[in-house]
């Protein structure tokens, strides 16, 4: 009776034992669902579309800028030079570099006619700007650049241009918009099969602008990580992933998009606060 009863919890206990070792299996098992990453506090990403004001000598400027996922920026304007008005005919650029620390390249045309120092004339300035985006300042600050100035004469037809490198001093910085903060978050599904991964994500900036990829990965069970490519119109981003529990941890992601490039390690000065990311939802 004792040896059956023995029999009985040794059974038990190898049971046991195999139900624990599985269970531990399946908490250490890949992805699978719908994760997202806020990588506010991690490192910064850029959308610097709005609205800006700012002055090149004489000319005060009013733009609206547009960035697209590539990094690319466009626009439209007005400008305002000694009383004559006129139009900021094409606006191109684009937002390039560290991700952190970006810089900001602006090409413009604009041209208007009326009346300045008593004289009925078309005024036109091409001007090529460069900035500095900087997070504490909240602006695209040091600016520098060049251009030519073109004024005719409407009622001789007589032309007078000047082209050079504009001083400093006569430049403005550009406060940025309120919602342009850097912020950013990444929404992300994904389905295993074997130890590979597909699926889609989507970003998202804090003005709101969006931006979709798709997934490729694969899963590493020893070290128990994930190594997720994105791929979408907005660039390419390398994200290598641990798990711990109902936490997703970012341990680092390297890529190039909105034109910026993002690096970022945990733990790591400069590149985040190794804070967790956390998982919203895991089927």
């Amino acid at each position: 009776m004792f040896r059956f009863v023995f029999r009985i919890h040794a059974a038990f206990a190898f049971v046991a034992i195999v139900l624990v070792l599985g269970s531990g299996a399946a908490y250490a098992d890949m992805g699978n669902g719908s994760y997202t990453f806020d990588f506010t506090n991690a490192v910064s990403l850029w959308d610097i579309s709005g609205t800006y004001s700012g002055g090149i000598g004489n000319f005060s400027l009013n733009l609206s800028i547009a960035e697209n996922p590539s990094g690319q920026l466009s626009g439209i304007g007005t400008f305002n030079v000694q009383g004559l008005q006129g139009s900021i005919k094409s606006l191109s650029g684009k937002i390039m570099g560290s991700s952190n620390n970006p810089n900001v390249a602006l090409k413009m045309r604009m041209s208007g006619t009326g009346q300045i120092q008593g004289i009925h004339a078309k005024v036109s300035l091409l001007a090529n700007m460069h900035y500095q985006l900087n997070s504490a300042d909240h602006g695209l600050v040091h600016p520098m650049g060049s251009g030519t100035v073109t004024i005719t004469d409407l009622a001789n037809g007589k032309t007078a241009s000047a082209s050079g490198t504009f001083k400093r001093s006569a430049l403005t910085s550009l406060g940025l918009p309120i919602d342009s903060t850097g912020g950013w978050a990444l929404s992300v599904i994904l389905t295993p099969n074997g130890n590979s991964y597909t699926g889609t994500a989507s970003l998202e900036l804090s003005t709101g602008a969006t931006a979709d990829f798709t997934v490729t990965g694969t899963y590493d069970s020893a070290s128990d990580t994930s190594k997720v490519v994105l791929v979408g119109d907005a660039g390419k981003l390398d994200l290598t992933i641990s798990t711990s529990g109902a936490i997703l941890n970012v341990e680092s992601a390297k890529g190039k998009i909105f034109g910026q490039t993002v690096k970022y390690v945990s733990g790591t000065h400069g590149g985040g606060s190794g804070e967790s990311m956390t998982e919203l939802s895991n089927p």
